[in-house]
């Protein structure tokens, strides 16, 4: 991780907590205030000092962005600013044909949709509520006004046969940009939750390369565990086919993340854990105060401490960093990962 803001070039504004789903893995369950939205005005404002730090791009987050008031508008000024203007969303919202084509018109850079299921049956025991009829026609309505979305799926488990199914949904759909992740630790106030053994991670993806390499699915694998769990040969072909996403923001210094009251977050997974309790007041503080406060200098040095030497002296350590850190909160990293890059 950086020590200065030379890196910064994202930021997330979180436009709202409200959403149209109600995920029990959301990492924003617990936020303080579910229905709080983002003042318009304060937004803009922060756009203008986001535009003169030179941040390329802004990503919509929430909660549903698309649930906020002024989402259509937030897209127009960010892109008004030369900035590049993302949507982290459920894509339920675009089922309205022209609220797609609006969004659209508006300038917006990128459009990522999250399947939550494969059969509407799935989505209701994911989201208690029904939506993937809804987010099928979301995106089909995008794609009819010109714009292709991403759509990303996150593996909770190792069942096969449900992956198949992921791949049918995709390839019955025309779905040309596939981003898959795996699920990451929910912080919450009293215990961090885990689902899926990292070890299981890392053969997922063995598999997942295997089943795929000869097929023509557009896809990208977004690794947040440590890159030893992966066999060597499938990971230096992920790398050289450009299909592998590795290390978050924290790890790389490259963004900034602000809540609906503009108080800067650590990560989306933290959200209700703001390293001050203050709002960023633009009158006063800068990213480059923020970076080299004394809660963020502690808070990096934390995630810094992987508690592994041994990681440390592996030659992939500036591309895997540990993964997502937050997994070594509450488990010893030398009781899972493989120590053979060394």
């Amino acid at each position: 991780m950086q020590n200065a803001t030379s890196n910064v070039k994202s930021a997330w504004l979180t436009t709202n907590r409200s959403c149209n789903n109600n995920c029990e893995w959301c990492y924003a369950q617990n936020a303080e205030v579910r229905n709080s939205n983002m003042d318009f005005e304060k937004a803009k404002k922060m756009i203008d000092y986001l535009a003169k730090e030179g941040i390329s791009k802004i990503v919509l987050i929430g909660g549903e962005p698309t649930m906020y008031e002024h989402f259509v508008d937030l897209i127009k000024y960010i892109r008004s600013k030369g900035i590049c203007a993302s949507v982290a969303t459920n894509g339920r919202k675009f089922e309205n044909l022209q609220f797609a084509k609006d969004t659209v018109d508006a300038g917006v850079s990128g459009i990522n949709i999250s399947l939550k299921a494969t059969s509407e049956e799935d989505y209701i025991k994911c989201t208690k509520k029904p939506g993937l009829g809804e987010m099928l026609r979301g995106y089909h309505n995008l794609c009819s006004v010109g714009f292709n979305p991403s759509i990303s799926y996150v593996i909770v488990n190792d069942d096969k046969e449900e992956f198949e199914r992921v791949l049918n949904l995709i390839e019955s759909n025309k779905i040309t940009k596939v981003i898959f992740q795996f699920v990451k630790p929910v912080i919450e106030l009293e215990k961090t939750a885990e689902i899926m053994d990292i070890r299981d991670m890392g053969n997922f993806v063995n598999y997942l390369y295997e089943r795929l390499k000869n097929t023509n699915f557009n896809y990208v694998l977004e690794v947040s565990f440590p890159l030893c769990l992966i066999d060597r040969d499938i990971l230096e072909a992920l790398f050289a086919e450009k299909k592998i996403l590795t290390c978050c923001h924290i790890q790389k210094g490259a963004g900034i993340i602000f809540d609906t009251d503009f108080k800067v977050l650590p990560c989306n997974h933290f959200a209700g854990f703001p390293f001050e309790n203050k709002a960023f007041d633009l009158n006063e503080d800068t990213i480059d105060k923020v970076w080299h406060s004394d809660n963020v200098k502690k808070f990096r040095q934390k995630a810094q401490c992987y508690p592994s030497n041994v990681c440390k002296r592996c030659e992939l350590w500036n591309k895997c960093g540990g993964g997502c850190f937050t997994r070594w909160l509450y488990i010893n990293p030398n009781d899972y990962i493989f120590h053979t890059n060394t």
